[in-house]
């Protein structure tokens, strides 16, 4: 029942599923017989995916491409359900990623993708969609996968009026773009992430206290949560530490 505003890079995430019985006569690579392709939500339009199974409203702000890519995204977010009026189109590629899987194991993954940076005019207009949707937010999740709608323009105006109207803020970093995620709620980086973002190898639970600490100071923020692949995950509250 929530509304889960949710700005970044959204992507189209393609499966070719096939099978492999011989080795190519040109080069030593494996023939893939295609039996079947199909198209998921990526990136910030996984996210809108995920909010929308459990019931909840995602607004998506992103960019597509006036491109096939961008067309069938579209299609998803429709069959889903979820509201794609705030998804702008641009002229620059839809981020499309195919991964090629044979015989239960992935192959190879190919990208098409483009990470100039958006024009100002773009910029404008995602901040205009944001400002609109925000009186109705309950939640903002910033999903950055470096391909150019988290930038430093449009996140140093939508974080500090979503910090103005007390509406919480869950960022998923990169971790070269550190410096403009001011100000959040929480902060979600994983292990890789948290050892560049502190400069800690992260070996054991004293190890990882301090880089919890440590990301807290950095980003000012109420919370971090350290994702730990196998090992679970790790929450730092600023008020406990």
């Amino acid at each position: 029942g929530k509304t889960i505003l949710i700005i970044g890079d959204v992507i189209l995430d393609r499966f070719t599923w096939g099978e492999v019985q011989r080795i190519s006569p040109e080069a030593p690579v494996p023939i893939v017989e295609v039996i079947e392709e199909t198209d998921r939500l990526g990136g910030a339009a996984n996210v809108a995916a995920n909010v929308r199974s459990l019931d909840g409203r995602p607004i998506t702000i992103g960019v597509v491409g006036r491109d096939q890519s961008g067309d069938r995204l579209i299609a998803l977010f429709e069959e889903l359900s979820i509201d794609s009026r705030c998804l702008v189109s641009d002229d620059r590629k839809t981020t499309l990623k195919t991964r090629i899987i044979a015989n239960s194991q992935q192959l190879m993954r190919t990208d098409r993708e483009e990470r100039t940076p958006l024009s100002s005019e773009t910029n404008q207009t995602l901040k205009d969609h944001f400002m609109d949707a925000l009186p109705n937010a309950d939640a903002v999740v910033i999903s950055d996968y470096d391909k150019g709608v988290v930038n430093a323009a449009l996140l140093g105006s939508v974080l500090t009026e979503a910090h103005n109207a007390d509406v919480p803020v869950f960022l998923d970093p990169k971790v070269h773009h550190a410096d403009y995620y001011h100000p959040t709620t929480l902060i979600k980086p994983n292990n890789r992430e948290a050892e560049l973002l502190t400069g800690i190898a992260l070996t054991d639970r004293k190890s990882l206290e301090e880089a919890g600490k440590r990301l807290l100071n950095r980003f000012k923020c109420p919370y971090i949560l350290i994702t730990r692949g196998e090992d679970g995950m790790s929450l730092f509250d600023k008020d406990e530490v």
